[in-house]
């Protein structure tokens, strides 16, 4: 009688991804720029660059999650891509301090009505 020929296959147990790996950390830095920029708009804008702006926010966020989630992670690591969006963030808020701070002849200010009065 033949003994019937056994395969035995190696399998790679599951190991846990490092942090630089994973996806989250991205979309949520990508969520709090956008919440930033959202605050900023409504703040530093009026009228209709506003209203384009704010419908245009929202398009470009999941513009760039589709491309960052298509992003291979061999060609820019995850840890790049999120050092990438927080200092997007980090110089947004420096952007919005700077046009709340009067500063060479700011035109986000609104200029302040001075009344003169004459001497008769």
């Amino acid at each position: 009688m033949k003994n019937p020929r056994r395969y035995v296959q190696r399998i790679q147990p599951h190991q846990a991804q490092p942090f630089d790996q994973h996806f989250w950390p991205v979309l949520v830095a990508l969520c709090v720029l956008c919440g930033i920029a959202f605050g900023a708009i409504l703040t530093l804008l009026h009228g209709p660059w506003m209203w384009g702006s704010l419908l245009l926010l929202p398009a470009m966020a999941a513009i760039s999650i589709y491309l960052l989630y298509r992003l291979d992670n061999s060609i820019l690591r995850r840890s790049l891509q999120l050092a990438i969006i927080i200092s997007l963030g980090t110089h947004l808020l420096i952007l919005i301090y700077a046009s709340v701070t009067f500063i060479f002849q700011n035109d986000y200010q609104i200029p302040k009505q001075q009344i003169v009065k004459r001497l008769d």
